[in-house]
């Protein structure tokens, strides 16, 4: 609660996590795998697996009810998961990770995306409009779930640089999950730094499932298929966009 306390920034009603499907069924869309819940995926493929604590669910789901539902249930759902997932991480590990401050967005991916921020380079950076770094708040706490669920617990990856949250690909899956956000390219997207910075967000989570998990909390069916984040991402035309509010 301390954490959720100090990260959940001035429209809380608006981070997304969408635990429960309502997201997607909003938009007129169905979860691959929907006769199973996200939280189980959660807790199956997890760095924690197999979350022992997850038999505690509907009594943290209470908890956080009563503490939070006045927020909205996306963020019960993810206040309920935070405190799952806290139960089953060694706490060498959630020493690291809160070491490193991955309970909050990523500060310099902030100020590097912000009109803000410094700007006496050449050429000048290209910098983030306000409604993509309102998307980037909205997506922090998918963000933050997924880099406590599959945060690597061992080897190379831990040890050689600082692990960071997998922000931009959250934001990128939110950028289009959004119906009026859908054709638009932010004009960053193609600096070299994004490019590196994608590749070290891979790098610092365990496995390829947190990919799937992402995409549902964020408005997706699926993880869509060719889906490329080293180029701007296009819905394939197996892959129907979300609904506008006109077509609902």
């Amino acid at each position: 609660m301390g954490i959720l306390g100090r990260n959940k920034g001035l429209h809380p009603h608006d981070l997304v996590f969408d635990h429960d499907d309502s997201l997607k069924k909003s938009h007129g869309l169905v979860r691959s795998g929907s006769n199973a819940r996200i939280a189980a995926t959660l807790e199956n493929t997890s760095s924690w697996s197999p979350r022992p604590n997850k038999v505690l669910r509907s009594y943290y789901e209470q908890a956080m009810f009563q503490q939070y539902s006045g927020l909205g249930g996306a963020y019960v759902g993810a206040a309920t998961e935070l405190a799952l997932i806290f139960m089953d991480t060694p706490p060498n590990m959630t020493q690291i990770w809160l070491q490193w401050q991955l309970e909050h967005q990523d500060l310099q991916l902030n100020i590097r995306l912000s009109p803000r921020g410094p700007s006496k380079t050449t050429p000048p950076p290209v910098h983030a409009s306000t409604d993509e770094l309102r998307l980037l708040y909205r997506a922090q706490y998918v963000s933050m779930i997924i880099s406590l669920n599959y945060f690597i617990a061992s080897g190379p990856a831990l040890n050689t640089r600082r692990p960071i949250r997998p922000d931009l690909h959250c934001f990128a899956l939110l950028h289009l999950a959004e119906p009026s956000c859908i054709a638009a390219t932010p004009a960053w997207w193609a600096e070299t730094w994004v490019q590196h910075r994608l590749e070290h967000e891979i790098s610092s989570l365990y496995g390829l499932d947190w990919k799937q998990c992402a995409a549902w909390l964020l408005g997706h069916p699926t993880w869509p298929e060719g889906l490329e984040l080293r180029h701007w991402p296009t819905w394939p035309t197996n892959i129907h966009p979300p609904k506008t509010p006109d077509e609902l």
